[in-house]
This record gives structure tokens, sequence and C-alpha cells, in this order.
């Protein structure tokens, strides 16, 4: 994969043409929704919660019905089906594939030959029997398990939402997600073979770390080599957009290095990271960034700032960037067309607090005390069928309270929300706003 990446490099011409900009927008789709699939399920120790969360996610994500994870016995070499989605529990207690014996089975023949499957209609396909059961037709896609041990199973997907038939955009997603999934599911089974957590933990996260470094590299390399020509012609608006594209790999490639010494070294390397920033410098970059996505709705993100543009506190610039790109994310996706979002700061003494405001949708009274929990999926986002995996309020609550700060949220339905920061650190006694 690493070297057909980079053959795709060296062959991009010098401006981007529609195509080439829409595959690399997939590929980072693909690459980010891998990525916290795989995020969530390797926080289990148990296999049956790691391969619940897997189907969970990967049937939300690809709005698909019908989704299994089937599992090859160390044993015995049969295939049964360890968790399933739409899947009644009768079939999923009697079924049991012997790839050599089943030859018309459809998993038998992906482990067995280590080959993804998209089929568009199975009864013309000829090399498989059908199926029994509630499908909207007989299309699907069934992709392999890898690692390095070889094939350990199969994802099974069915049932389009939209009750079409699957692609080759589909099959290529389900691709990337199963190879994280498998490293999940490989390690949360060694965890259980061998109690050693604390080293299984390790070489997860090693394992995961590398496989995010070789995409940030393409892009860096992608984005390197348009910058390096780019012609006299191109407006600046669009140089700004590429180095902030750059600025923001190379914040994700110290965040994967953070969390990789964080695991092996405890929270000392963290800390270390610590220094006073400018807030209001890096509240800019952050917006600047989500205005991209504003755009698209028609938001309008108002920053209002001290007269001097300068505030600083002390903590970790990476992960308190990550707490405002995850709060403006909300206030966007969550708002209305041409809708507003605020965010203004204010600082007493030695607290410091950044107030994030949008004319959304808002929370329902009931949710406010239990949108920070982890894997919350309650309230207004549900209710408007909004993709939420309940992790960002959770990840910023843990990184506030990592600084000794709070978050906090008020809300009206239908009118809009307040999320509040604050943060405790040592700033100058007057403090002007626009």
């Amino acid at each position: 994969m690493e070297y057909e990446l980079n053959e795709n490099i060296r062959n991009l011409p010098g401006n981007i043409k529609s195509q080439q900009k829409e595959a690399i927008e997939k590929y980072l789709f693909e690459m980010s929704a891998a990525y916290y699939v795989a995020r969530e399920a390797t926080t289990c120790v148990d296999l049956d919660e790691c391969l619940d969360i897997l189907v969970n996610r990967i049937a939300d994500l690809m709005s698909v019905e019908i989704v299994s994870i089937i599992l090859k016995e160390d044993e015995t070499g049969i295939l049964r089906i360890k968790s399933a989605r739409g899947i009644g529990e009768e079939i999923i207690k009697h079924t049991a594939v012997k790839e050599e014996d089943e030859p018309q089975s459809v998993s038998g023949w992906v482990v067995r030959t280590g080959k993804s499957l998209l089929i568009e209609d199975l009864a013309r396909d000829g090399r498989f029997l059908l199926r029994e059961g509630r499908y909207f037709n007989n299309s699907l896609l069934s992709v392999p398990l890898k690692e390095r041990s070889g094939v350990i199973g199969v994802i099974n997907v069915n049932n389009k939402s939209s009750r079409e038939v699957f692609t080759t955009d589909d099959l290529s997603l389900l691709t990337k997600l199963a190879d994280f999934a498998a490293a999940a599911i490989e390690t949360v089974r060694q965890q259980r073979r061998d109690k050693a957590l604390d080293k299984i933990r390790k070489e997860l996260v090693s394992h995961i770390s590398h496989e995010f470094r070789v995409p940030i590299t393409v892009i860096d390399e992608v984005i390197e080599m348009l910058l390096d020509e780019i012609s006299a012609s191109t407006n600046e608006r669009q140089k700004r957009l590429l180095v902030l594209a750059k600025q923001s790999t190379e914040r994700l490639r110290r965040m994967i290095d953070d969390w990789l010494a964080y695991v092996k070294n405890g929270s000392q390397e963290i800390e270390a990271k610590e220094k006073f920033f400018n807030l209001i410098s890096t509240a800019k970059h952050v917006i600047y960034s989500m205005d991209i996505l504003a755009r698209n709705k028609g938001v309008v993100i108002r920053g209002m700032f001290p007269y001097d543009s300068e505030l600083k506190i002390w903590g970790n610039e990476d992960e308190l960037t990550q707490v405002l790109v995850n709060l403006l994310h909300n206030a966007v996706k969550y708002n209305k067309d041409n809708g507003r979002v605020e965010v203004r700061f204010e600082a007493i003494g030695n607290i410091t607090k950044i107030y994030i405001s949008d004319t959304g949708i808002g929370i329902p009274e009931e949710s406010l005390d239990k949108i920070f929990n982890k894997y919350n999926r309650e309230g207004a986002a549900i209710e408007n069928n909004f993709e939420s995996y309940g992790l960002g309020l959770y990840i910023s609550r843990e990184i506030v309270r990592r600084h000794g700060g709070e978050i906090s949220a008020t809300s009206q339905l239908g009118e809009g929300s307040t999320f509040v920061v604050t943060l405790p650190n040592p700033q100058p006694s007057a403090y002007k706003m626009r």
C-alpha cells in the first residue's frame, strides 16, 4: 500500500483536478472513520464488548441494517458469528461454517481466499447459496479480517438503508474499517491469552501509531508538492488552505507521538509538552479551519478577541486545540442553516473562560447532564439524525479536567447552546473585549 501511495504522489500533476481532489477527500474520510472506530474499540479489554462496538459503529457509519463479524476458532477452524446487528439470536447461535466443507458459503470463500467480495445480485452470481432472511435485495459485502497470522474472520454487511446495491466506494470504506478492526480484535484476544495488559497496550498503540504515520506522511508529501509547484496565479486563499492542511497534519502527528509516548512512559512525557502559549492565536487558527466547514451551511463564526489579540495560558496547546475543534465542530454541525457561532474570552484574575455559543437545534434539558458521558448519543443529535459517536465531548471534558478546569453547557431547545470552558491560569487583572 505504501508503494502504491508514493507512486500516486509522484504521478500527481502540478494543479489539482476535480477527481484528484475528490480522491484525496475520500481517502481522508475513510482513514478518519477507521481511526475513530478503532480508537473506540481499543478501549475495551473484553472481546465481546469490542466486537459489539465494531458492529454498531460499522452499521451506523455505512448506514446498513445488517452487520456480522464472523471469527475462526483457533482449535477447530470453524467460523462462528461472534457479534451481529439485524440478525436473529437463533441464526447467530446455530451458524457454524467450515471453510473447506462449505464451498458455497460466502464467508468460507472469503476466509479461504483472503479476498473481498462485492456482490450486486447473489441470485445471479452462481458461486454461492442464497441466504434466508430479511433482505432488501441480494447485494452484499464481505471482507476478510487479516492479521499477521493470516485471515482470522470476516465482516459481512447487508441492507443499505437507501435500499440500493453496494458500490466500490462502500467496499473501499469497509476494507479500511476491517484493517483496523482486525488489529483491535487480535489485541483484545491476546489480552485474554496473556495477562500482561500493559505490554499489549503498548504494542497496540505502536501498531496503530505506525498505521497512521503512513497516511499522514502521504498527505504531507502531497501538500508539500502542491506548495512547491503552486503557480503565481493561485490566489492567496488557496495557498492559505494548503498551509492550514499542513499545520493540521503536523498537529495530528504530534498527537499520535504524544499518545505513544504517554502509553510507553506515563504522564511525564505529556507534562513536558505543557508551556505558555497564546490562546487567541490558537483560537484564530481553529476558527479559520472550522470556517471552511461552516461556509457549506452558511454558518458565520465570529471570534470576539481582545484588542491586543494576546491571552497567554499554561497548558498542552495540542490538547486544548482539540477541545476547541470538538466544540466548534459541534456548534457548526448542529447549527441551523445560515446560523451563527460566537467565540469569546474572559480573563478574571487567575481564571480564563472560553464561551462558544451557537444558534443551533439545542439540547433537551433532560440530556444536559449526560452529554459529557462516554459514548453518549442522547438528545437532539439523535432526534435529528446526526451521526454521533459520543466521544467528542467526553474527550474534551477529560482534557479540560487534566488542565485543572471544568466544562459546562446551557441550552434552550430550538434556540441554541453555549459551552463554557473554565481554565485556571495566571492572567492580567485588566482585560478588555471588543
